[in-house]
């Protein structure tokens, strides 16, 4: 009779031990499983870029084929706009839509997107405006009279937007230099036609 009491007493003892370890080891489960959560919230908020940066970038170089150019503008176009253009993460271009004298209708698609060359040390982002550039038919004009045989590319030189209230703007420069070897150190000495913001824009026409 004692022994049948101990072996219960033991017996009892040891669900009683086995009840305890399965609470523990439950309990760990929920903390290690709330700890896991924790850590993968924590993670994606630190990776996911804030609004604030997310557009921002450095200004490039961009070019076309000069005859191109040329060609777009025979006869002389009344008003060429550009419009930014996001080809890919890394690529920030401008598309050119044309206008003839005496017709207010623009094509569609555009009739010329630039190539994106080397990178400036300018940068784009908080306080920037993405507004249209226009150019118009005296400085379209000008442009297309440097263009001859010994000028195979026509520049857009990234203006310091800090310089220009936040716009940006670009030089347009017909030249015979190698976009793809220009070094950005080098444009300082070029000069061109700068775009106008539009709006606001800089000439009546």
């Amino acid at each position: 009779m004692k022994n049948g009491f101990l072996t219960g007493m033991y017996s009892s003892f040891m669900v009683l031990i086995m009840l305890i370890f399965i609470e523990c080891n439950n309990n760990q489960a929920d903390a290690a499983s709330i700890d896991t959560t924790s850590v993968i919230a924590d993670t994606i908020s630190k990776t996911v870029v804030a609004p604030s940066t997310a557009m921002s970038g450095f200004l490039n170089i961009l070019y076309t084929d000069a005859q191109k150019f040329k060609n777009l503008n025979n006869p002389l176009t009344k008003k060429m706009t550009f419009r930014f253009f996001i080809k890919n993460a890394d690529s920030l271009t401008l598309s050119c839509w044309s206008s003839k004298a005496g017709n207010s209708d623009f094509p569609d698609p555009s009739n010329l997107t630039l190539w994106v060359g080397q990178p400036s040390t300018l940068k784009y982002g908080a306080g920037s405006y993405f507004g249209n550039l226009v150019l118009y038919k005296d400085e379209i004009r000008n442009l297309v009279g440097q263009i001859n045989q010994n000028t195979p590319y026509v520049l857009f030189v990234p203006i310091d937007p800090a310089l220009e209230g936040g716009q940006i703007t670009y030089l347009v420069i017909p030249t015979n230099v190698d976009p793809k070897t220009l070094k950005w150190s080098d444009v300082s000495a070029l000069t061109g036609v700068q775009t106008n913001p539009s709006p606001p824009r800089n000439a009546n026409q």
